[in-house]
């Protein structure tokens, strides 16, 4: 009995390499295409939204400091390996109020990145991300970001 080129049914084993290599060739560019999305989900309480995004794309965070009464806006940039800080759109009383005049607000947001992101608010947090914008009134929300697609899992 001869072990060589055929399998129990008889068929080379060069022609299935034919279909796998097909098959192979076919997943990859689905793969790469999918690798470019994330997801963010926010929660708010039992509540939570999940918004599918391409790489890149602008995540704002908006609300009024309660101390100035101010608006304030956080910018980020979003992949599914965290929100990447971009800037801080606020006046200049409330920038002093939250850093004493000793740090430079944009600069140290640009440093910033994290997969999780927790806002509260006593009146009204806004999200604008993937196109959609989300209020959230009188409550805290947490946001997350993982890729659409995670091997590692």
């Amino acid at each position: 009995m001869r072990l060589g080129g055929r399998l129990g049914s008889g068929m080379p084993r060069r022609a299935l390499l034919l279909p796998a290599l097909i098959a192979i060739l076919a997943i990859l560019p689905i793969y790469a295409l999918l690798s470019k999305l994330a997801v963010v989900e926010i929660r708010s309480g039992d509540e939570v939204e999940r918004i599918t995004i391409t790489c890149g794309s602008k995540l704002v965070v908006s609300f009024n400091n309660s101390v100035t009464g101010s608006p304030v806006s956080f910018l980020f940039n979003v992949c599914g390996d965290g929100f990447q800080g971009v800037g801080v759109v606020a006046d200049e009383i409330t920038v002093e109020y939250y850093t004493a005049g000793l740090i430079d607000i944009n600069g140290s947001i640009k440093a910033f990145k994290s997969q999780v992101l927790e806002y509260c608010s006593s009146q009204e947090v806004r999200v604008l991300v993937g196109g959609r914008e989300l209020s959230f009134k009188g409550v805290c929300i947490v946001l997350r970001v993982r890729p659409y697609v995670d091997l590692q899992s």
